[in-house]
């Protein structure tokens, strides 16, 4: 891929994500350095920077990394801990991602500093390698 001014790829042409070709996509959504697909069958898939938690996967430890350290998933990947609930719509935010099952349920994981993820007391978060509070696997807010 081409490279901008600043040394970072980019894709100038729309391109097919193949790894995601078999399914039925109903909504894809991004935030600052990620992606989130809802398929038609209710799963969510994401790809993108991970650092944060915002792709809902735990073990990030197994993606490579970018030029600074950073964990990233550079395919769709399922969010195992979603997989059985039938999800409707995902919204993602700067590093974190929320998620609104068909029950009416909503799940959020990623970036939490500024208590974005609606659970109240960040204190009990992990902090993540920039030392700031996040989730790294989905989490139901309970007071919705």
């Amino acid at each position: 891929m081409p490279k901008d001014e600043d040394g970072c790829p980019y894709q100038p042409k729309p391109k097919m994500i193949q790894d995601l070709k078999p399914n039925e996509v109903k909504e894809v959504s991004c935030g600052k350095a990620h992606t989130v697909a809802v398929l038609r069958n209710g799963h969510l898939y994401s790809w993108g920077a991970g650092a944060c938690g915002q792709l809902g996967h735990p073990d990030t430890q197994t993606f490579p990394a970018d030029e600074d350290g950073y964990p990233y998933q550079p395919i769709p990947r399922l969010v195992n801990a979603l997989s059985k609930h039938k999800l409707i719509h995902a919204s993602c935010g700067d590093v974190h991602t929320m998620v609104l099952s068909n029950q009416g349920e909503i799940y959020c994981f990623g970036g939490g500093s500024c208590g974005q993820l609606g659970f109240g007391n960040i204190s009990a978060m992990p902090l993540d390698v920039d030392s700031c509070p996040f989730m790294p696997v989905p989490k139901k807010i309970e007071s919705l």
